[in-house]
């Protein structure tokens, strides 16, 4: 085998690791662009396997959504339901890592609420949602963070909700955030903040 028979080895064979990467990461099939060279079969896959791991980090992030007032180690069990356990009258900051693994500028997002559901079902929101920033620029192939914060009603009914909120103007990509609502005996700390 000649050294360029070894180096087109070894770029053929890191191209197609690359998109089996890419392909596990995003969950979509990742098939060779027509006229696609080796190296740059390597970079996109690469590229799509990044941004396929981030949207895991995403999802990681919306799954760790903690209530904002420390409280006390609890003995009774808690729900099976999805995502964490909030608490009435609480406060809840959810930082997000907004990706754009595509090569085009995303520009002029603005986050807002669509809607929620408890226990599956439409309902009116029992909170109030706020996003920082308002408005975001994500640069090709970047992150931009959002913090979505949650402030709950003192009054809001147990049970298991989730909010829904878009970053486009015409509301094409609903994204979900899950929490439950337990019954609480105390209530949360007036005022209490995300840190």
């Amino acid at each position: 085998m000649t050294a360029v028979e070894a180096g087109r080895f070894v770029l053929q064979t890191s191209a197609a690791a690359a998109r089996a990467v890419a392909e596990a990461a995003s969950g979509r099939p990742q098939p060779p662009r027509e006229g696609e060279n080796f190296l740059a079969g390597l970079l996109r896959n690469g590229s799509t396997a990044v941004g396929g791991f981030v949207g895991l980090a995403v999802k990681a992030a919306r799954d760790r959504m903690t209530p904002a007032a420390a409280r006390p180690a609890q003995t009774e069990t808690r729900s099976r339901g999805r995502g964490p356990e909030l608490h009435p009258g609480a406060t809840a900051r959810v930082p997000l890592s907004i990706d754009n693994p595509g090569g085009e500028p995303m520009v002029g997002l603005q986050p807002r609420l669509l809607g929620a559901t408890r226990n599956g079902s439409s309902t009116e929101p029992a909170f109030v949602v706020r996003f920082t920033p308002e408005r975001l620029d994500v640069a090709p192939r970047d992150f931009e963070k959002l913090v979505v914060t949650i402030e709950l009603a003192g009054d809001i009914a147990p049970g298991e909700w989730s909010l829904f909120f878009t970053l486009s103007p015409d509301g094409s990509d609903p994204h979900e955030l899950p929490f439950q609502i337990a019954a609480d005996a105390g209530g949360a700390e007036a005022g209490a903040t995300g840190g």
